[in-house]
């Protein structure tokens, strides 16, 4: 269960806020110490795409999450609920 505090401002309940989820996904990749080069390239991306991400500017889709999840070894509920 997505917590109250990550529901979309706009009313889209059980979806979480976009900067909520990229400052999740940066505290990732500083907690392991890697560039956002170095996570682009381990989840086939671009540093650009995931500079977005982490600034909240959009969204990854479900199947880049599944690959963020492999490379630090949580589930997309996980990551998504901020348990890491």
């Amino acid at each position: 269960m997505v917590s109250s505090d990550a529901i979309d401002p706009h009313g889209k309940k059980g979806r979480i806020h976009p900067s909520l989820l990229g400052d999740r996904l940066r505290q990732l990749r500083h907690d392991e110490g890697l560039t956002m080069r170095e996570v682009a390239i381990a989840i086939d991306s671009s540093d650009n795409r995931i500079s977005d991400w982490e600034n909240g500017v959009s969204e990854p889709k479900l199947t880049t999450l599944v690959r963020y999840g492999v490379l630090f070894d949580l589930s997309v509920s996980q990551m998504l609920n901020g348990v890491m």
